[in-house]
Order: C-alpha cells, then sequence, then structure tokens
C-alpha cells in the first residue's frame, strides 16, 4: 500500500514472473532510501544471465570481432577514462 502498487504486483516481482521496471525502481528508492539504479542495475544482471543461458548454444556460432581499445572507451565500456 505504501508504493501505490498492489500486492499482487510485488509478489510476481519477488517471485521472479515480473521484473523492477524504472517506475518501480524509482518507488522503491523513495520507499527504502536504496538507490533506483541499484535495483535497475540488479534486474539488467538477472536478465543479462537469463539470456546467456537461454542463448547458450546460439552464442558459440557467433563469429567474435573485438573492438579496437580507443572504440571500448569512446563507448565508456572500459574503466579506462
Amino acid at each position: 500500500r505504501d508504493l501505490g502498487v498492489a500486492r499482487q504486483t510485488l509478489h510476481r516481482i519477488f517471485d521472479g514472473s515480473a521484473s523492477i521496471t524504472p517506475e518501480m525502481a524509482v518507488r522503491l528508492e523513495a520507499f527504502c532510501g536504496v538507490p533506483a539504479m541499484h535495483w535497475l542495475e540488479l534486474q539488467s544482471a538477472h536478465d543479462v544471465c537469463d539470456a546467456r543461458t537461454s542463448l547458450e548454444q546460439a552464442l558459440t556460432k557467433i563469429p567474435k570481432h573485438r573492438l579496437s581499445r580507443l572504440a571500448m572507451k569512446q563507448l565508456g565500456a572500459t574503466d579506462e577514462r
């Protein structure tokens, strides 16, 4: 009730049948002080893990093409700044 969502919505998130949306992440941030980005990072990590599992066989067939360090840096995909 305090979050302004149905109890069933929370149950679906807890049982893994629903994802944490940006809107829910902002509600959780307001409720308990844990930053919304943290909730979304947890959700993204979970989604990526699921995707890797479901695509496991297909991924082995995709050729690897590595980007240069400069391109990776420009994309923000490295720790180098």
